[in-house]
């Protein structure tokens, strides 16, 4: 059955075009399988952050300790305020201590698919499939780059935002907020007591407030449960004030700031949910998650950069399609093999580059290996006499 909002284009590569295509891209593998090893490298030496907040010292949150002044501390207690902050538009001031407000609209969305057929002779047909559907959406699609220009998105008459506190404390601690890493927030359940709803009038006129399930609110020209396009819904995430936890920072009089690391030149102020325990775990699950996407994507770009180092050969094969088939097949197979042993390689050679013991251990092992087979070459075998 066919999608009403979808049309097809299909579009004819001619043999020689693919061919020169194919080179082109040759320069493209070329620099993504250099860069790889770049990626691969220096994701190796990234700082685990939780070995930085390891070395902070306790400080009592009951009183400010000028003995700890300058250092780097953390501090486990409760954050407060006695600001209230809301969003400057829907909702009301509250007692948050931050509040992040996302704005959606119904909109439409474009997505495509592609069946490629080789022809005998080396040339391609390509049938591309666009399809249309209606959906909420932070981020709107212009649709001045859809293919199909009858489809039509408005301008969002407002975007998300995040909103905080200028201040607070953590115990006798003053905290600046706008410098300060936060926790994650909460959703809000909405009530009308929360919400100032003469501003959505004054926003868009012909719209009104429309209470939605799923604590959200919206402006529509209909219902937002059976939505327009150009339809606006708006939830609320927040950090309640009062909220218990521990900040790392350096202290400097009665504030809390942000340290800095001379030796590894990073920095870190950060309110983090819990004790010092699950912050450190925090941090650390934070750098090994990170660490192994980036040792993916180095892969990837090596593995992607072999292929096209190789794809004039299959491009070249084409002349008899199953032949081209064939060959991406082995390509691929083959290159997959051997951008996972590289990448193993270079991960263990950047380990050990990035860690002077391990430097250290690694050349003693090389010499001492060294040393031996000289050895060895240099004694004589003992000929035994009958």
């Amino acid at each position: 059955m066919n999608n009403p909002n979808s049309h097809t284009v299909v579009t004819h590569k001619g043999y020689f075009k693919r061919l020169m295509e194919s080179f082109g891209k040759v320069v493209l593998g070329i620099v993504l399988f250099i860069g790889s090893f770049a990626v691969l490298y220096m994701n190796e030496g990234r700082v685990d952050m939780s070995e930085v907040a390891v070395n902070a010292v306790e400080a009592s949150a009951e009183a400010v300790s000028a003995e700890l002044d300058d250092q780097f501390v953390y501090v486990t207690d409760t954050v407060s305020t006695d600001e209230q902050v809301g969003d400057s538009m829907f909702l009301n001031k509250g007692d948050y201590l931050a509040v992040e407000r996302t704005v959606e609209m119904y909109a439409w969305v474009e997505t495509s698919s592609e069946e490629t057929e080789t022809n005998l002779g080396g040339s391609e047909t390509t049938t591309t499939t666009y399809y249309y559907n209606e959906e909420w959406v932070e981020n709107v699609e212009d649709s001045n780059d859809f293919d199909d220009s009858s489809y039509y998105n408005p301008s969002k008459t407002y975007n998300s935002e995040e909103f905080t506190v200028s201040s607070a404390k953590i115990g006798a601690y003053d905290l600046n907020f706008d410098g300060l890493e936060l926790p994650k927030f909460k959703k809000l359940s909405l009530d009308e007591e929360m919400l100032d709803l003469s501003e959505v009038g004054k926003l868009q006129q012909n719209y009104v407030y429309i209470p939605y399930v799923e604590d959200y609110m919206g402006t529509a020209q209909g219902s937002l449960s059976s939505p327009d396009i150009g339809d606006i819904r708006i939830s609320y995430t927040v950090l309640d004030n009062n909220s218990d936890g521990t900040v790392f920072g350096k202290i400097n009089g009665s504030n809390l700031e942000t340290y800095y690391d001379a030796d590894t030149e990073k920095s870190l102020y950060r309110f983090f949910d819990g004790g010092r325990d699950q912050a450190l775990g925090t941090l650390h699950g934070e750098f090994k998650m990170m660490l192994w996407m980036m040792r993916l994507l180095g892969f990837v770009m090596m593995w992607i950069g072999l292929s096209s180092i190789f794809g004039p050969i299959s491009v070249l094969l084409d002349v008899v399609p199953v032949f081209g088939s064939l060959s991406r097949s082995v390509v691929g197979v083959i290159t997959f093999l051997v951008a996972l042993v590289l990448s193993i390689i270079t991960i263990i050679i950047s380990m050990i580059m990035h860690s002077i013991v391990a430097l250290i251990i690694t050349v003693l092992v090389v010499c001492g290996i060294v040393l031996y087979i000289m050895k060895k070459k240099g004694t004589k075998p003992t000929v035994v006499k009958v």
